[in-house]
């Protein structure tokens, strides 16, 4: 369940609606609406369906409840056999800060880190979620030619471009690609 946007269009079957769309704009957003103005999936066989509309099919295989950090229950991820590129995604902001105050499913990331949920998280233990196939990397193996890239996200200052430097090179070693995203704009000193 994530957020709707106000363009979202509330899937009722039409796969034509999405097509017009499509010819106006580069970016449309497919859901079923649910309360609380969020969208749900539109199930695998839609999506599946979809995939011959557009040039990029980007799906949000797992939520974080707006959390920066999380490890996936057993029933998550949801993603399509035929997935392409995986992308892991973790919140730099989580760093020192507590398990249990920065991230979803928190017992699970208490069981990948081998800690308590009042453990402060560091820069390997994110690099840790992300190359885990108990974390973020969990159900990539299923799919025959998806890559998977991590992504640290909310690198705003310099300082935390060295943090998130630090976890991709530990990505590295393991042979994981990483992207550093920013939304804000900052200066190098």
């Amino acid at each position: 369940h994530m957020h709707m946007p106000n363009d979202c269009i509330d899937f009722k079957g039409d796969v034509k609606e999405i097509t017009e769309r499509l010819k106006i704009h580069n970016l449309v957003t497919v859901g079923i609406k649910e309360k609380n103005d969020k969208i749900s999936s539109v199930g695998e066989d839609i999506a599946e369906a979809l995939i011959n509309l557009c040039d990029f099919l980007i799906i949000e295989a797992d939520g974080a409840k707006m959390l920066p950090l999380k490890a996936p229950a057993s029933h998550e991820p949801v993603i399509l056999k035929n997935t392409t590129m995986v992308v892991g995604v973790a919140g730099i902001d989580s760093l020192n800060k507590s398990i249990k105050e920065t991230c979803h499913r928190p017992q699970q990331v208490c069981n990948i880190l081998k800690q308590n949920d009042n453990y402060v998280i560091k820069p390997k233990d994110i690099a840790i979620l992300l190359s885990s196939e108990k974390g973020q990397k969990k159900g990539v193996h299923e799919c025959k030619n998806a890559i998977y890239i991590a992504l640290i996200n909310k690198v705003d200052n310099k300082e935390l471009l060295d943090l998130a430097e630090e976890i991709c090179e530990y990505l590295q070693q393991n042979n994981i690609k990483s992207i550093i995203t920013s939304y804000k704009e900052f200066n190098e000193v």
